[in-house]
């Protein structure tokens, strides 16, 4: 079985993680950029997990790293 995540975050939330836009989250999403899940009536509601939010600090921190070093 799979272990559950800790946590999982909103889109305004995981927003002013990133500091960036409630927009550019969801557009980070549908592009495969940030992975996330619906839940709730109808699937409405988007959330994030804490694994996947750090993953993608992780990538993005790299990428600058190597965009700076190149």
């Amino acid at each position: 079985m799979e272990k559950l995540p800790n946590k999982s975050y909103k889109v305004k939330e995981v927003a002013e993680i990133l500091g960036c836009t409630v927009d550019n989250v969801y557009r980070l999403i549908k592009y495969g950029q940030l992975k996330a899940f619906k839940v709730g009536p109808r699937q409405a509601y988007v959330r994030v997990t804490d694994i996947e939010l750090q993953d993608y600090i992780r990538r993005m921190q790299v990428r600058n790293e190597e965009m700076s070093n190149g």
